[in-house]
């Protein structure tokens, strides 16, 4: 359209450019009329000045790892219109309407709606200007001594990547039919992790992979059908470990140029800094440099340029494959075949190269990161809290480059009525310092009003300024704010940077920053993070980059290893102690082991003889018991004799005195008793015996008569 607008312009017809840009000449008319020119709302729900404070915030938020989405950027201008108090049309309810939304981008091209990459807190804020600079301090002396500058086959890279743990989709679209839900892929790579190790130079020359398969290597012939010259190896998980990083150090002598020396950046992993590794380094005229922790992302070149194409490649490959044969799923018996296509797609010499442009390793450019999203070049501002008492007024503290250092004035506490304003920046030549401000007491009535800020050198650390006493009665007028140069970004202090003290709130640092007004700083309000000196002892402390091969290092190394040793030592000597602790203590167990034996065996005598006692007393009990029985039976058999004598004298008549009356041969069964005496009588004995009636002997009827 705007070429088309350009040609109408210099003269074209209409209906001629329109046929050629394929645009309707109507709307090529229209165009050139004005009528598609944006006209803004005639009451905006934001007032310019507040909208250039949301997409501030929403830039800075970008930039320091919180991205804000619609919903949220919505919602903040939605707090907004409400915090303003005026007469709005908006509905607080529901919020702004989407309508506005669009205008809203519309009016400002520079947000952009992208898809936020996944990405760790460390490594978020791990590239930062001090760790990169950092970085190329160590490496500018080794290319000046060793003239590496036009030696780029001699500067290497290595890193490794896996596969298998989970396949990517890949960003290759797909079709279907119009209206189907979900469209799904079926997965043809198992999830055994597989691990490659790749190596190339600043000059496009990769050195053959390592392949690390977990616990076996493939049953098949994996190096016939595996990239050519590659080397296989095989760990616990898949994974690089210290003994295969010297297998591959030996792989890479072999396969790098003779000429030395040479340059390898890495990561800082444990494998790559064993001693084994930096003496068969050393040894061969290889300088190992490894890149600054949790900044790999950006700095190192094949995770810049070669993974990601690799990675799709491989998923490409395996993809296709799957569309061949439905039912193959594709193991480590394949995978050396797949990464035998897919390895030299990725590994060009135009992705390599790149990959070391990108980064600055080759050509040597320390500012290549300064253009690119990865580069944390705003650190969060920290705001110190002043004293209470103090007013403050607007001050503005120009920020040096990265490396200069700047923090926020500290104002002391002046007498009633005295008003104080911006500090006084004198320059200071390079490398100066100026400490902290003191605000001397002024007299009464004394007015200090703004002060003059003069830029300082680059490498100048500026703290604070000091503002000396005026007379009674002295003004100082404006101060002129002299313009920082393009590489200084001005990071203003306003006022109401103290805690509030109703809410206890700590100030916004982005107030402090000029970001946004102080009106806002309770809407726009960045993440908040713990710096409790608790939170920082349990922090670590991320390691910078270093030479391991340089002197220094293996100076370091070695006070390392005598440390560790007098630490082994150290826990030699505690081991023997607490061996000797433990021994005395199993003496002192064995001791009091044996006392208690010894108490439980007195014990058990004493037991024993108290058994022996109850027993006693149980064996005199049981014979007295016997003596009673034995006296019971006696009683007993007593009266049976008695009862049996009883029974043989009632067996006896009372009258004859025998069990039969005389001249009788056989016994009587016939008796009768008498029913006082109860003595029995032969009926042939007795005369006057009634039948069914009380009978009584004669002896019983006589006393009964008398």
């Amino acid at each position: 359209m705007k070429a088309a607008l350009e040609e109408l312009e210099a003269g074209g017809s209409l209906r001629t450019v329109g046929a050629r840009y394929g645009i309707p000449h109507n709307t090529l008319q229209d165009h050139r009329r004005g009528r598609y020119t944006y006209q803004p709302h005639p009451s905006r729900a934001l007032l310019p000045e507040e909208e250039a404070s949301l997409v501030a915030y929403i830039i800075w938020m970008g930039r320091h790892g919180f991205p804000v989405t619609r919903a949220v950027a919505t919602l903040m201008a939605t707090g907004i219109v409400k915090a303003s108090g005026r007469q709005t049309m908006v509905n607080f309810e529901h919020g702004l309407s989407r309508m506005w939304w669009c205008r809203f981008r519309e009016r400002h091209p520079e947000l952009s709606a992208r898809t936020p990459d996944p990405l760790d807190r460390q490594r978020v804020f791990g590239v930062t200007v001090p760790r990169v600079e950092a970085l190329f301090n160590i490496l500018e002396p080794m290319f000046a001594e060793k003239s590496w500058h036009d030696c780029p086959h001699l500067v290497f890279n290595c890193d490794e990547t896996g596969f298998g743990d989970k396949q990517k989709s890949g960003k290759e679209k797909v079709y279907a039919q119009r209206g189907q839900k979900h469209v799904y892929r079926q997965t043809v790579v198992t999830r055994e992790h597989i691990s490659v190790h790749c190596c190339a130079s600043a000059a496009g020359v990769s050195i053959p992979p390592m392949i690390i398969y977990a616990q076996c290597l493939p049953s098949n012939s994996y190096a016939l059908d595996g990239p050519p010259n590659a080397l296989y190896a095989i760990s616990e998980k898949g994974y690089m470990d210290g003994p295969l990083f010297v297998r591959w150090i030996e792989h890479f002598l072999k396969h790098a140029p003779a000429e030395r020396p040479l340059l390898l950046t890495c990561d800082q992993h444990e494998t790559h800094m064993s001693k084994d590794v930096v003496d068969l380094c050393r040894g061969n005229g290889v300088e190992v440099v490894c890149l600054p922790s949790h900044t790999t992302h950006a700095l190192q070149p094949l995770d810049v340029s070669l993974f990601g194409p690799l990675k799709e490649a491989f998923t490409k490959l395996a993809t296709n494959m799957g569309l061949v044969r439905g039912d193959l799923v594709l193991g480590k018996k394949h995978f050396s075949s797949i990464l035998k296509f897919a390895y030299p797609k990725a590994a060009t010499v135009e992705n390599i190269k790149k990959g070391f442009r990108l980064t600055g390793l080759f050509p040597l450019n320390r500012h290549a990161l300064e253009d690119s999203d990865q580069m944390m070049i705003i650190p969060p501002v920290a705001v110190q809290p002043a004293p209470l008492g103090t007013t403050l007024s607007t001050a503005q503290v120009q920020s040096a480059p990265p490396s200069t250092t700047i923090t926020l004035a500290q104002i002391h506490p002046a007498p009633p009525s005295t008003t104080i304003s911006t500090a006084q920046v004198h320059p200071a030549p390079p490398s100066t310092t100026i400490s902290t401000a003191q605000v001397h007491p002024a007299p009464p009535s004394t007015t200090i009003s703004t002060a003059q800020v003069h830029p300082a050198p680059p490498s100048t650390t500026i703290s604070t300024a000091q503002v000396h006493p005026a007379p009674p009665s002295t003004t100082i007028s404006t101060a002129q704010v002299h313009p920082a140069p393009p590489d200084i970004i001005s990071v203003p202090v306003v006022a109401g940077c103290v805690e509030c003290p109703t809410c206890h709130r700590p100030p916004n640092p982005l107030v402090a920053a000029g970001i946004i007004p102080a009106g806002l700083a309770h809407i726009l309000v960045p993440p908040r993070f713990d710096q409790s000196a608790r939170r920082r002892r349990r922090q670590q402390v991320p390691a910078g980059a270093r030479c391991i091969t340089s002197d220094e290092f293996a100076s370091h190394q070695a006070e390392k290893e005598r440390e560790e040793r007098e630490k082994q030592e150290a826990k030699r000597r505690r081991m023997e102690e607490v061996k000797e602790r433990r021994a005395l203590m199993e003496e002192e167990k064995k001791r009091k082991q044996r006392e208690k034996e010894q108490r439980e065996r007195e014990k058990a005598q004493r037991e024993r003889e108290k058994a022996e006692r109850e027993r006693e007393r149980e064996r005199g009990k049981e014979q007295r018991e016997r003596e009673k029985q034995r006296e019971r039976e006696q009683e007993r058999e007593r009266l049976r004799r008695e009862r049996e004598q009883e029974r043989l004298q009632n067996d006896i008549c009372a009258s004859c005195k025998h069990p039969s009356p005389p001249g009788s041969a056989t016994e009587i069964l016939e008796w009768v008793q008498c029913e006082n005496c109860t003595l029995w009588y032969h009926t042939e004995c007795v005369t006057h015996v009634v039948p069914e009636e009380a009978w009584l002997c004669r002896e019983c009827a006589t006393s009964r008569d008398l």
